[in-house]
């Protein structure tokens, strides 16, 4: 099982980008999806039993959509916690934690404001489309484990 959390306040423009692409996913078999305003300890619950989790937050300084995998190194700053560093605590708490990636979405306006910014919304497909690739990809390795063990 996958979750996919969208990370962001929807009342500062494009910092709700992440929010709005999580919640403009359809229901998926397999998929949990959630909004959240920001990453905090209650969600360790939720990450430890899942394979694999996708974070998707704004970012004031990629100028592309970027995917990558979490990784001690390359761990953004996160407003309450970094994805890594929950990670980390739901492997201290829980005794496991999934396989985490961030999805960064450039944003361009962080004022007040509900609405995302017309350069924001023009990225919103290719984000969404990254997300269900994501998504894609974990089913494939799951329906065929052996090709990771292919050299």
């Amino acid at each position: 099982m996958d979750i996919v959390i969208g990370v962001g306040n929807t009342l500062r423009r494009d910092d709700g980008l992440g929010p709005f692409i999580a919640g403009s996913l359809p229901p998926i078999p397999g998929v949990i999806t959630l909004a959240v305003h920001q990453l905090t300890a209650e969600l360790t619950e939720q990450l430890s039993p899942v394979d694999r989790v996708l974070f998707i937050d704004a970012s004031m300084t990629d100028e592309q959509i970027q995917l990558k995998r979490i990784t001690e190194r390359n761990a953004p700053p996160g407003h309450v916690f970094a994805p890594a560093a929950l990670l980390d605590l739901a492997r201290v708490i829980h005794g496991s934690a999934p396989e985490g990636w961030l999805l960064s979405v450039p944003g361009y306006d962080f004022d007040f404001g509900e609405q995302l910014s017309s350069q924001a919304a023009v990225l919103l497909p290719i984000a969404k489309q990254a997300v269900l690739e994501w998504i894609n990809e974990g089913e494939e390795h799951c329906s065929h484990p052996s090709i990771d063990n292919v050299e």
